[in-house]
């Protein structure tokens, strides 16, 4: 059981090492930055055309996605 314990320790501390661990996570989409910066601090939208144009960018994606075969 303790030799267990070791290695499992052992394991995950060169997994932390790797170059892997050490790269930046990688910036999130633009669409979701954008609507990000549009909510309000009560968690709604800034305007209703800022709503519209979330829904049409939800909506593209998704058409994207379905074309593509992405998501």
């Amino acid at each position: 059981m303790l030799e267990k314990n070791i290695k499992a320790r052992s394991t995950s501390i060169e997994e932390m090492n790797s170059v892997d661990s050490l790269r930046p996570p990688s910036p999130p989409p633009r669409h979701e930055m954008w609507k990000v910066a549009r909510i309000n601090p009560l968690g709604t939208w800034s305007s209703k055309s800022t709503k519209q144009t979330v829904e049409r960018i939800v909506r593209n994606m998704f058409s994207m996605c379905y074309l593509n075969s992405m998501c």
